[in-house]
């Protein structure tokens, strides 16, 4: 899946910023049309997810904006359900549903997990569903 991001995020615009930055060199092998498009997660980014403890997810608002959220829970909370799929829990928190409503409007979403110190992070841009159950312990 490390490339699969390319051809979303790389557009035209972008390009040429690269080409006038010149970083587009050091992007060729993520832009070659021969690359590996990892439409799904590999045994390794799996772990990568599930051992994280925090990550971002970006929603798109009605009116256009972008609007991003801190996700945390132990590690773990993200749950790999299968190759195309991660899952979590949206704990109430500070009681916003601003993600949620923006959901229901426009499912695209961006996840991003990072771990800083070793300057290593997954970027997933995918489609979101919203399910509702409520368990509760006796």
């Amino acid at each position: 899946m490390p490339n699969a991001y390319a051809g979303i995020g790389f557009t035209s615009r972008v390009l040429e910023e690269e080409e006038r930055f010149g970083s587009a060199e050091a992007y060729a092998r993520v832009l070659s049309p021969d690359r590996h498009e990892g439409g799904e997660l590999t045994a390794r980014e799996a772990v990568f997810l599930t051992r994280r403890n925090g990550s971002f997810q970006a929603t798109v608002a009605e009116t256009g904006w972008s609007y991003a959220q801190f996700l945390g829970g132990a590690p773990g909370f993200l749950k790999v359900i299968d190759r195309s799929v991660i899952g979590y829990a949206d704990f109430k928190g500070d009681r916003q549903s601003i993600s949620v409503g923006h959901i229901r409007h426009d499912d695209r979403v961006s996840v991003i997990a990072a771990v800083y110190r070793c300057r290593r992070c997954l970027k997933l841009w995918g489609h979101a569903q919203i399910h509702q159950e409520i368990r509760f312990a006796k």
